[in-house]
């Protein structure tokens, strides 16, 4: 009455409806599938496999997954399709190992290891067996994990021709199972597996005495699943034996067997059923994949371009990196000449101003008249709002040509002082109050000798400077652009840099970099 409301159920199945029902539905027709198992009627548990199948994969119900496709690897395994069996095996061992659930690997690895043993690939058992091994169970599981490992072995030395280490192992395996009271599936299957190993050392009597049990128990327990092999390994021995008539009996028997058990034409078909939808879901695999594919070939495609792109716009970059770098260079290079200019001509002017200042007398008195430092403008080379100081083509009243020069010559002493240029407080009020002179005369006279204003002047005295040191690199290598900026008279290295970059074109620490190459190929050439 069950089975015949889950058929029911199975025709009004709606394949289209949530995840939430089908997780539902895939729970009741595994139940179904159960049902239909434990009563022997495996061709309706197949049918009911197929749709939790279909089911939980629409559900997207990983651990219902697994259970149905080691139900269906088990009927598959029935009818003695292990390579269908196998197939379904490795699918949920891969859930397993996906959702890390080391019972469910456990069942699977001892499902295969029976699968590769029925279809003699010993080394894939063995393989099987290593792994179950090494995943750990729990307590409860302990025993039925015992019964298998022993199982397992003794299938394997069956397979390797070694019936009285697969003897043992199986009655260990029976052992186990009598003791804890498991399944009469597995205590039947072990009796069986213990005759085939008398019969494999030619102790016919023994193996009768293990198949009669298990035949018996089979029958008792209505297990009808295991009776065809059991008549057949009896009519063997009948045969071995030369009892035809024994043999003939038992083969009838078994040939009974199978026809109550096993529908092979039913079973072909619902199989083609199952086969069916997996082409189906394969199919959407496969346009899936050609989907995602095509998706990674378009970033693929894209990535390169970006790549390309990225590689040419570098290739700029690097090239107008070694265009700035050569520039640099021509700018150190000029500038290092600019100063040997500005040295030799210090030279001339110097001498010029000496002569004129050893044929005057009034050299110590302070060029002023009646101007004071009423005039006077503070220039702080460290402020925005630094003003700016008189300057006019006009030669001041009251200022004659030898004052001029006798000036002149005081002026240039004192920039040539390092500790007047370098003051961080130095201004044009106090280079006039060194020179003994007023502002207004002070700017004048630079003026018309630089052609440039007293805070230029001192800003390109003070960076010629400061190109010096870090042009010197054993005595200043060391140097951070801060200390070079305090040592060459700055209060802030902001003002510094900017002062720099204006007059030499690049910033002090591209400068030193570059100075530092510059020794360093030099040495190399040495």
């Amino acid at each position: 009455m069950a089975i015949g409301m889950y058929s029911q159920l199975l025709k009004d199945y709606d394949s289209g409806c949530d995840k939430e029902e089908q997780k539902k539905y895939a729970q009741t027709f595994l139940k179904a599938s159960d049902i239909c198992f434990s009563q022997n009627r495996f061709l309706e548990s197949l049918e009911f496999a197929t749709a939790a199948l279909k089911a939980s994969e629409k559900g997207n119900d990983n651990m219902m997954m697994m259970c149905v496709l080691g139900q269906i690897g088990n009927i598959h395994g029935i009818f003695e399709d292990f390579g269908r069996s196998i197939n379904y095996y490795l699918r949920g061992y891969r859930i397993a190992l996906d959702q890390n659930d080391a019972s469910c690997q456990c069942k699977f690895l001892i499902c295969l290891s029976g699968a590769y043993i029925s279809s003699k690939d010993v080394a894939k058992a063995k393989e099987c067996f290593r792994k179950l091994s090494l995943v750990t169970v729990s307590e409860d599981e302990i025993k039925e994990r015992d019964f298998f490992n022993n199982y397992i072995q003794g299938t394997i030395a069956a397979a390797e021709n070694k019936p009285l280490l697969a003897r043992y192992h199986h009655k260990k395996a029976l052992e186990i199972a009598e003791e804890n009271e498991l399944s009469s599936d597995l205590t039947v299957n072990q009796k069986w597996e213990l005759g085939k190993t008398y019969v494999a050392t030619h102790q016919p009597d023994s193996a009768i005495h293990y198949f009669n049990l298990a035949l018996h128990e089979a029958k008792e327990k209505n297990l009808s699943g295991h009776t065809p092999k059991i008549y057949l390994s009896l009519s063997e021995i009948a045969k071995t034996s030369g009892d035809s008539a024994t043999y003939l009996h038992y083969r009838h028997l078994e040939q009974e067997a199978i026809d109550e058990f096993f529908n092979l034409s039913k079973y072909n078909n619902t199989r083609n059923q199952l086969v069916e939808y997996e082409e189906m879901m394969k199919d959407s695999t496969i346009l899936n994949l050609n989907n995602k594919v095509f998706m990674q070939r378009t970033l693929l495609i894209a990535g390169i371009v970006i790549i390309i792109t990225i590689g040419i716009f570098y290739a700029i970059l690097i090239r107008k990196n070694r265009e700035l770098r050569f520039a640099n260079k021509k700018l150190i290079e000029k500038n290092r000449e600019l100063i040997k200019v500005e040295e030799l001509n210090t030279k001339l002017l110097d001498r010029q101003l000496n002569i004129a200042e050893n044929s005057s007398s009034s050299t110590d008195k302070p060029i002023d008249d009646s101007l004071s430092t009423n005039d006077d403008i503070i220039v702080n080379t460290d402020t925005a709002t630094a003003q700016e100081e008189i300057s006019t083509d006009l030669k001041p009243a009251y200022l004659s040509d030898e004052q001029i020069e006798i000036l002149l010559t005081r002026i240039r002493k004192a920039l040539k002082d390092q500790t007047v240029l370098f003051n961080p407080d130095f201004s044009l009020n106090m280079l006039a109050q060194i020179v003994k002179s007023n502002t207004k005369y002070v700017s004048w006279v630079i003026n018309q000798t630089y052609d440039k204003n007293f805070k230029t002047l001192l800003n390109e005295l003070r960076v010629q400077a400061a190109t010096k040191m870090l042009d010197d690199y054993e005595t200043y290598g060391k140097y951070t652009i801060q200390a070079i900026s305090e040592e060459t008279g700055y209060k802030s290295s902001t003002s510094f840099i900017v002062a720099f970059k204006k007059i030499i074109g690049m910033t002090p620490s591209v400068y030193q970099k570059l100075a530092k190459e510059r020794l360093h190929r030099e040495n190399t050439f040495d």
